[in-house]
This record gives C-alpha cells, structure tokens and sequence, in this order.
C-alpha cells in the first residue's frame, strides 16, 4: 500500500541549504497539510527509499510517528488501519511520551 502511494504521491524537497543534513540521533517535529483525520503524507517521511530518506539518510525507518485524533482509535476498521500505520494518539499524554 505505501509503495503505492508513495508513487501516487511525489515528494520534492527543497532542503534550507545545499549542505543541510538532519542528524538522525535527534528528534524532530513535521508538519503536513492540509492534512485532516489522515495525515495522507507521512508516509513519504515514512518509508525507506523515498526522496526525504534518500536526502536526509537515517531519520525514516521506524522512528517517525504521527498523531491523529484520538476519536480515529476508538472507530472499529478505522483504528485498525491507523494501528497498521506510524500513528499514535494525539493526546497530550501520549503524545509527550
């Protein structure tokens, strides 16, 4: 599914500086919009092998989350699709965590 939207959906990215790098020992905040209940872009930060891993090698892998509303984890099918995907819950306690 997210090859296919990966293909769908192209990435450019036009970095601050030709020399820019984000180290990936530290944490960062994205954001995507329009974005709504899906956040349908996270998953070009997401994957391994698109152009945001490819610029800024080590920071996509399994260390990227988003948050989503905390309704979408109370829906039944909805919250699964979102627990098949690098969600959490954006309430402040989990997402402080």
């Amino acid at each position: 599914f997210w090859n296919a939207a990966i293909d769908y959906l192209q990435m450019t990215i036009v970095p601050w500086d030709e020399k820019a790098t984000l180290p990936p020992n530290r944490k960062y905040i994205f954001a995507c919009h329009p974005h709504g209940i899906h956040c349908t872009p996270l998953c070009l930060f997401h994957c391994k092998g698109t152009p945001f891993d490819i610029r800024f090698p080590g920071i996509c892998e399994n260390k990227l989350s988003g948050l989503a509303a905390s309704i979408v984890f109370k829906l039944p099918g909805v919250r699964e699709f979102f627990l098949s995907t690098p969600y959490i819950d954006a309430s402040r306690s989990v997402a402080e965590a």
